[in-house]
């Protein structure tokens, strides 16, 4: 059963307007639904706009940053949680085992970086956890296009690229996040 999502995305706006608005549809409906929000704990960008829309619709929010970027004033001070930790590292592995599943919204290299560790630890068995793209405008074309790459290639399974739920509207998203069935065959 899927309690929470862990949202990966960018610390900053984009340059297209329909990103923000994805954003705070999606915290939204997490809200609506009743499935809480985890994610880096910023105070800026699309971060922001995903965590104050699950607040403003009544949902609860639990951050997970490192002293770093709290000491840089980047971490949102009105979340119903937020978790201390020393590293990125530490974030992602934290965040990995306090989340039911994971959501990518546009962004750019950390919300790469913490994509590819999910699926990297999908490939692995360490999780066995829905991983969703939203994508927002196409923004994540050129990676599935990159991913698709990986497969003809011979670096990758197909099994493992089709376990990645993608969708450009969030409900949708969300259903099938909510009906996603285990992955019990390997993918490596």
């Amino acid at each position: 059963m899927i309690k929470n999502i862990c949202v990966f995305c960018g610390a900053k706006n984009g340059s297209n307007q329909n990103y923000v608005k994805a954003a705070n549809e999606f915290g939204r409906i997490l809200a609506d639904n009743n499935i809480d929000l985890v994610y880096g704990g910023g105070s800026t960008g699309i971060m922001n706009e995903i965590a104050e829309s699950v607040l403003k619709a009544g949902g609860k929010v639990t951050g997970v940053i490192t002293h770093h970027l709290m000491n840089l004033e980047v971490g949102h001070k009105g979340l119903t949680k937020m978790h201390f930790v020393n590293t990125l590292q530490e974030r992602k592995t934290l965040q990995m085992k306090i989340s039911d599943a994971f959501v990518v919204l546009p962004g750019g290299i950390g919300t790469m970086d913490e994509f590819f560790e999910i699926l990297v630890h999908l490939q692995l068995h360490l999780i066995n956890k829905p991983i969703g793209i939203l994508n927002t405008d196409n923004f994540y074309n050129p990676l599935l296009n990159l991913l698709n790459h990986f497969i003809q290639q011979g670096f990758v399974a197909d099994k493992q690229i089709k376990s990645i739920i993608c969708e450009e509207n969030p409900e949708k998203l969300l259903k099938k996040i909510m009906e996603w069935k285990t992955v019990s065959t390997s993918i490596i």
